[in-house]
């Protein structure tokens, strides 16, 4: 079994694993709640059952929407946090949650889960998007050893690619036409070059970060 972290898997390679025999199957957790979740057998990469003999979920303020779809903020409550109880925290992460899963299983079930607040694209008029890209087309356009991209503004996405010391021109062009397709052109979009990005002190190094 091939149990993914901290991403998605694209649907053909969970094919692909499939007709090798081995099974895909995520989960949702955090550092510290642990288990939250497990990837539904028959709705893969949509619903997530619920753990519930370690957490309570609940989404609430659901005002935040994506592709036609009002998402809640996720809280949970850890049902083991002796030392530092966790009391309908807030992971930052979006989604929504039902009573019971399609596939039958009797139980809450998280789906239409975005991941954090952080990592989606806000819109001036209150809209949110997914901001989702891979590496690989973005690779082909120039070459660097690490990248960031940030939401600064409603209006304004700075991108930062290490290893570099300048980006040329054509360059510019060819990035900034690449991530407006995924923007929309009311975006606009600084390219800066250094030798390498300054992470701060977290361990995590997300892709994308909106900070507005």
């Amino acid at each position: 079994m091939w149990i993914p972290l901290s991403a998605k898997v694209d649907a053909k390679h969970v094919e692909t694993f499939a007709k090798l025999g081995i099974p895909v199957r995520a989960n949702y957790s955090s550092e510290e709640m642990g288990m939250i979740g497990f990837e539904c057998n028959k709705f893969w990469g949509y619903y997530y059952h619920v753990a519930t003999s370690n957490v309570i979920v609940e989404v609430v303020d659901r005002r935040f929407g994506i592709d036609d779809l009002n998402l809640g903020k996720v809280l949970v409550t850890h049902l083991h946090s002796y030392a530092t109880p966790f009391i309908r925290y807030d992971l930052g992460d979006l989604a929504c949650l039902q009573a019971k899963c399609r596939c039958g299983h009797d139980g809450p079930a998280i789906y239409n889960l975005e991941g954090r607040e952080s990592r989606v694209l806000k819109h001036r008029d209150g809209r949110l998007s997914p901001f989702k890209i891979h590496t690989k087309p973005l690779a082909a356009l120039l070459d660097f050893t690490e990248y960031r991209i940030r939401q600064i503004a409603f209006d304004q996405i700075v991108v930062e690619f290490g290893g570099r010391s300048e980006v040329t021109d054509n360059e510019v062009a060819a990035v900034t036409i690449f991530l407006q397709e995924y923007t929309g052109p009311e975006f606009n979009v600084e390219i800066k070059a250094c030798e390498q990005i300054d992470w701060g002190r977290s361990r995590k190094r997300p892709a994308f970060r909106c900070e507005i």
